[in-house]
């Protein structure tokens, strides 16, 4: 039997609309690596970036078998630099937008390691929210797969297989989901997984569903009611804890335990700071239907295939998100001209940073959503920005590109911290930017500058 093999796709030869595959799991079970040796790319994986905001990563048409393919990598629900609500609506962000341009899911997948002793309750979680995502009708086009599988077979792991069938993945088993095992690395492994889902039909996932055709916000949706609940626990939980320390905090008081007392604070500020992110991320859940619904109702010539096959971000992203920002730019009126800039010229800079323009542009899309990004590349987009800005300064005039009065008034040192004080040159080399290739960037955005702005 000859060995699979896959073929990348040059970005300027014909192809025919891809079978895309969309790959969950858990973090650090090794999604990433199956989407890099199936498609020979070279995706981010989460451990070489620690601190990494991870966000939806679209893998390089390629060709296997007589198909043409695409796999989608998802962050998982267990991610320690994300939340379960940001996650879910990154998905739904991007499952939306697939939808709206009438692009389908194929295949999916969900990968989950056999070499973990027990189903942990992050695990549960993640394979939850998985087939809610999906719903019972789609697993008819998922293949469950049991990975990191040790060389020779240890009795205990095809044990751990037999209750995962019969315990935890019954449910998606009885709807039609195959469970397959991945004996090893490589694009041999890989691609004879995909090869069980290349006869599979297009499918229209169950949140797809409930959010464009039932137009329901995430919050009322199956996978955004499970978060929303598992959110509500918690809590519950902290709330318990904190009221607890409370009287903890005052018994210290009232025998005057300094020691204890100063203890005590410091655990009750810890657990506020907890009850106030939980409480964050309800108004999130809840908040995301505005969103929904502008990426329900893209321009009618908006694509989200870029060239060589990848999901366009930046193009399907930067009108809706100058819109968005124009909404708040009296609070940052400077943070919102430069944040149009980047999405105007970020591009090339994004595949030189982060590997990918898809990567990049979800970075500064969760720029844009926090007001403070989470990524390790804060400091260089920071400075990325004042780079730009500076150089708008010698490249055109404030009158010229007409900026709003209380714009001139502020200084480059006010946006993110104090970086006032370095110059360009220092500035390009934060950015591996020279201030020629800076300036070439500019010459790109003038034509676009006027039209933007208001």
């Amino acid at each position: 039997m000859a060995t699979p093999y896959s073929t990348r796709i040059p970005p300027n030869q014909p192809r025919m609309e891809p079978l895309r595959v969309m790959v969950f799991g858990g973090t650090g079970v090794g999604k990433t690596s199956f989407v890099n040796d199936a498609s020979r790319s070279n995706l981010q994986i989460g451990h070489d970036l620690p601190s990494c905001t991870k966000i939806v990563q679209v893998g390089p048409i390629f060709s296997f078998d007589g198909r043409t393919i695409q796999l989608i990598d998802t962050p998982g629900f267990d991610d320690t630099t994300l939340t379960d609500t940001e996650i879910l609506q990154q998905i739904a962000e991007f499952l939306l937008r697939l939808h709206a341009q009438r692009q389908q899911i194929t295949g999916i997948l969900y990968l989950h390691r056999i070499t973990d002793n027990r189903m942990s309750g992050a695990s549960m979680r993640a394979l939850s929210l998985f087939e809610k995502i999906c719903g019972n009708q789609a697993m008819s086009n998922a293949v469950i797969i049991t990975n990191m599988w040790t060389t020779p077979r240890d009795p205990q792991e095809e044990a751990r297989e037999n209750q995962l069938k019969n315990e935890y993945f019954k449910n998606a088993i009885g709807n039609g989901a195959k469970v397959a095992r991945r004996g090893g690395v490589g694009p041999e492994s890989a691609l004879a997984i995909l090869s069980l889902i290349l006869n599979c039909a297009p499918v229209t996932l169950r949140l797809q569903t409930e959010m464009a055709t039932h137009n329901l916000p995430l919050d009322e949706t199956e996978a955004g009611a499970l978060v929303d609940q598992n959110l509500r626990k918690r809590l519950e939980r902290q709330e318990r804890e904190r009221m607890e320390l409370e009287e903890e905090l005052q018994a210290a008081r009232d025998e005057h335990d300094r020691r204890a007392e100063q203890q005590l604070e410091r655990f009750k500020r810890d657990k506020e700071a907890e009850v106030q992110t939980l409480r964050q991320q309800l108004d999130l859940l809840r908040s995301a239907s505005a969103r929904q619904r502008q990426i329900s109702h893209p321009p009618a010539d908006e694509d989200l295939a870029g060239d060589g096959g990848e999901i366009n971000l930046v193009r399907s992203d930067t009108l809706p998100a100058i819109t968005v920002l124009r909404d708040v730019q009296p609070t940052y009126p400077l943070r919102f001209h430069l944040i149009v800039l980047l999405l105007i010229t970020a591009g090339p800079l994004f595949r030189h940073i982060f590997g990918s323009v898809a990567q990049g542009s979800g970075v500064l899309l969760d720029f844009v959503g926090r007001g403070t990004p989470t990524h390790p590349a804060q400091a260089l987009i920071t400075d990325f920005l004042l780079l730009l800005f500076q150089l708008l300064q010698l490249t055109i005039a404030y009158e010229t590109a007409r900026w709003k009065p209380e714009c001139r008034s502020l200084e480059a040192g006010e946006v993110n911290g104090d970086h006032g004080k370095r110059n360009p040159g220092q500035l390009g080399q934060a950015t591996g930017m020279s201030l020629k290739t800076g300036d070439a960037t500019f010459k790109r955005l003038r034509s676009h500058f006027l039209y933007l702005l208001p």
